[in-house]
């Protein structure tokens, strides 16, 4: 189950939404799934970073090889 989380997006600085923008695209380049490349792209957009990590931290733990 989640931890806590709020609901709340905070604002990203400009800088981190092109890092953002930038690690999608490698990412979809190097053919990663499309429910990975979802949460980044909800990273400060819809969705907080706390709701976000935990997220990547379930969708890793799911994905192990």
């Amino acid at each position: 189950m989640l931890a806590s989380i709020s609901n709340e997006v905070e604002v990203l600085s400009p800088m981190t939404i092109l890092i953002s923008n930038e690690i999608a695209y490698a990412m979809h380049t190097l053919g990663a799934k499309s429910d990975l490349l979802s949460i980044i792209g909800s990273w400060g957009d819809t969705l907080p970073s706390d709701q976000i990590l935990n997220m990547l931290k379930e969708w890793n733990a799911d994905n192990k090889r």
